[in-house]
């Protein structure tokens, strides 16, 4: 799933800047994702959620917000 993520992310033109952080023990990622604007923004939220929301196999807490 997380490269499904990288993939939607790498594919949107409207995608400007994707900051990765490394956060907790187990190799937890969070992704900080700029886009040029907020069509944009819900674009790519609407997306990544819908991946998250589908019946794919996951493991450990997902959480997807926009700001």
């Amino acid at each position: 799933t997380f490269l499904k993520t990288q993939a939607i992310l790498k594919a949107d033109k409207g995608v400007t800047k994707v900051e990765r952080k490394n956060q907790g023990r187990e190799g937890e990622q969070a992704l900080c994702v700029h886009t040029k604007g907020k069509t944009s923004a819900k674009r790519v939220y609407q997306k990544i959620t819908k991946l998250f929301s589908s019946k794919l196999e996951h493991r450990g807490p997902v959480g997807v917000t926009m700001r």
